[in-house]
């Protein structure tokens, strides 16, 4: 794969006391979607505003490759006096983007993601409010996004919403780096989770974190389960008719090998 970001021995601290990441080695590549997890203060939105250069690194050096291009949403969004379409013209503006293509690409996203209203952004939902952030991250047609804890503070609904949006931002070949702690976020779009812990790489599963199916199967007449992998599904299902159970239900499962580690944070409630 080709390397889009390299960050080589990178440190960051804001006094010799306070030493948030020590000589931090990490090689991000195109078109993948990687999740940095870690404790409070651990050190991940300072990883990220590194990459987008909002802030400096105290030592090391942070390599872009040739096809480099930012779009970056923060976890908090300002209540602003405009209307979606103001705002995002605005930000436009500043990003200097081409006036006439602007325009368009405004009303191509707000269109796309149903959010083409009238009123003032003072009164969106947490959820609306965070898709617009996401449209003004990709204004410029970035190549990496970055999201800054993404569905945080988000109901069920509107998180389903915004997980279908970086479906498709995946799939357009964007590369998406995010800190999170939503198992629906690593299930669903994350191919690699790096796991910072006292200021270092603790883990990086970046070839053994990935998809498994399994099939649930809720069977008999007091609802016994089995869980059972794709390959197996069948046979399974044809013994236990065979045996004379009914089948309530089959139902797809996702589960991802290295879990329990990313667990342990949610356990401890300081995933952010």
């Amino acid at each position: 794969m080709e390397s889009i970001i390299e960050l080589r021995e990178v440190s960051k601290s804001f006094s010799k006391k306070h030493i948030v990441l020590d000589q931090i080695s990490i090689r991000l590549y195109k078109n993948q979607c990687v999740a940095i997890l870690g404790r409070n203060g651990s050190g991940k939105s300072t990883i990220l505003k590194m990459i987008a250069g909002l802030i400096p690194g105290s030592s090391g050096e942070i390599i872009y490759g040739s096809e480099f291009k930012i779009g970056y949403a923060p976890e908090q969004f300002p209540k602003l006096k405009f209307t979606p379409e103001e705002y995002l013209y605005a930000m436009g503006n500043i990003q200097k983007l081409p006036k006439d293509k602007l325009k368009q690409n405004i009303i191509d996203l707000l269109n796309k993601f149903n959010l083409n209203v009238s009123y003032n952004i003072m009164h969106f939902s947490k959820g609306m409010t965070q898709k617009l952030n996401l449209l003004q991250a990709m204004l410029g047609n970035p190549s990496v996004l970055i999201l800054d804890e993404p569905l945080s503070g988000l109901d069920a609904n509107s998180r389903k919403e915004l997980i279908g949006m970086f479906q498709i931002f995946k799939d357009q070949g964007i590369t998406i780096i995010m800190s999170c702690h939503e198992n629906a976020l690593l299930d669903e779009i994350a191919d690699r989770v790096i796991v910072i812990k006292d200021g270092k790489v603790h883990s990086d599963n970046s070839s053994t974190y990935k998809n498994e199916s399994f099939f649930k199967i809720v069977y008999s007449n007091d609802d016994k389960e089995l869980i059972v992998k794709e390959e197996q599904r069948d046979s399974v299902l044809l013994q236990l008719l065979q045996q004379n159970y009914s089948i309530t239900s089959v139902s797809k499962e996702i589960q991802r090998r290295n879990v329990l580690e990313r667990t342990d944070f949610n356990q401890e409630g300081e995933s952010n």
